[in-house]
Formats: structure tokens, sequence, C-alpha cells
């Protein structure tokens, strides 16, 4: 117990060394996304090694009401991309859309954090099997988006795909995590 107490602080203060919330907003989107995958190597090197010492997986089920919000908010940016709104208001609505499907799942899988950051909360759910790194990395994506600076020079076409990326997890998370016989994909 303590080498894993250990291995938990030293967890810790990587995390915090290397979280992108931490960098200067006028940081580079270069030295955005190394902080971004340096956090990812950290989480999957924690991630085995709580795998390897409590071999559990946790169970998330979640009553589909609880996903109808944020269906609807991905609909709102869907819309919002084909009424030819501007790139950030799609942005901030697929962000929004991601935020609150993140605090569900948290609350969801009963964990607690310290923190109710976006980026302590997804890291959270990817490091107990709740997400998967590639819904860690759109999610992570909607933020950095979100959190930049050039928001408005984002293009049409890649706020779209961000929305889509977004979906495509929100559908995963579904299929995976529904109560059985509660409801249908949408």
């Amino acid at each position: 117990s303590d080498s894993l107490d250990t291995v938990k602080k030293a967890y810790r203060e990587l995390v915090k060394r290397y979280h992108p919330d931490r960098l200067p907003v006028n940081a580079s989107p270069q030295l955005r996304r190394l902080y971004e995958e340096r956090l990812i190597k950290v989480n999957n090197a924690y991630k085995t090694i709580l795998l390897l010492h409590e071999p559990q997986q946790r169970t998330v089920i979640i009553d589909v009401e609880q996903l109808d919000a944020v269906a609807e908010m991905i609909e709102t940016a869907e819309k919002a991309a084909r009424s030819g709104e501007k790139s950030s208001g799609i942005i901030e609505k697929a962000y929004k859309a991601a935020e609150t499907l993140v605090k569900t799942l948290h609350k969801s899988a009963g964990l607690l954090c310290r923190s109710e950051h976006f980026y302590d909360l997804v890291t959270d759910l990817m490091i107990h099997d709740v997400l998967s790194v590639e819904e860690f990395e759109v999610l992570a994506d909607a933020r950095r988006y979100a959190n930049s600076d050039a928001k408005n020079e984002v293009s049409l076409k890649d706020a779209v795909t961000l929305v889509r990326r977004i979906r495509g997890v929100y559908l995963k998370i579904r299929e995976r995590h529904i109560k059985p016989g509660n409801g249908h994909l949408r």
C-alpha cells in the first residue's frame, strides 16, 4: 500500500506538471499538444499500474434520460453548423455537450475528484476505464478548441468535424453504458 501511495503521489505531481490548463494562455498549439500527449502517456502508465494492483473493472450504468441533454446539445451544435453559424459558436456548443457528457459520466461512475476542471474529470474517467484513450483525445480536443484564442480562426469544416467526433464518442458511451431495455440509440 505504501508503494501505491508513492505512485499516486508521483502521478499527481506529473499530472500537475503536464496538465494543459497550466500552460500560459498564449502557449503555442504545438506545446499544448505536447503536454496533452505527455499527459496521455502518464495516464496510461498510471492506469496500467492500477490495473496490476486492482484488476477489477468499474461498471457504469446510466439511465437514458441522463444522456438526453447531451444528445440535445449535440443536435443544437449540428443545427448551428447547418444554418451557417460561425465556427466559434459551433465549437462552444460542441464543448458544452462534451463537458456535460464528462460530468454525467463522472457522476454515474461514482468517482470522486478533488477538482471540477474538465481535464481532471476526463482524466479520471480514462484512468478508471470509463473512457478509452481515443475518446479522451476527442474530448480533450473539444476543450482545446473551446479554450483557444484562435477559435474564431477554426474553419467551419474543423468545427463540424469536432461535432461529429463528439457525437461518435457519445454514441459509443451510450452503447456501452445505457441500462439494457432503457431507450434506443438516437
